[in-house]
């Protein structure tokens, strides 16, 4: 049996074991980067996490893509010594201003097919995660539910 299909078979018996607690997945590899990984979602509905991290070999690109009605991103900051550093160092980074903007219209455009959309800072070392979600609150009051 393939991994693919080892780790969907996995994923429907965690979202019954949840009932009616939406279930949102962060994949953690770029294999799962793909059509078949989306549509899998969509058809089981499934969230999908929208992931910002370091363009590192293996890690999943930034593609702001919403597979139920709830849309999630999850910053992780940008630290490109992922993965040789402690869990402090790897979560260690300050976004930009101009970064932050970049992100702006994917936001917008998920927030626009869902109904909920909730932005999540987890670049957590040394307040920075707060610090970030304050700017971006900042620049998207106007489109944004922060829970």
């Amino acid at each position: 049996m393939s991994y693919y299909l080892c780790a969907s078979i996995y994923l429907l018996a965690f979202k019954e074991r949840l009932k009616d607690v939406p279930l949102v997945v962060e994949f953690r590899n770029c294999y799962w980067h793909d059509e078949r990984s989306l549509a899998f979602l969509k058809e089981n509905h499934i969230g999908y996490c929208i992931v910002d991290e370091p363009k590192l070999k293996g890690l999943m690109p930034y593609n702001p893509k919403a597979t139920t009605k709830l849309g999630y991103f999850r910053f992780h900051g940008r630290n490109t010594n992922w993965f040789d550093a402690s869990v402090a160092e790897r979560y260690d980074y300050l976004y930009t201003p101009e970064e932050l903007k970049s992100f702006v219209s994917g936001i917008k455009q998920v927030s626009s097919i869902t109904s909920k959309t909730i932005v999540m800072f987890n670049n957590c070392h040394a307040g920075k995660s707060v610090k970030n979600a304050i700017e971006m609150l900042n620049l998207s009051k106007n489109i944004l539910a922060f829970l």
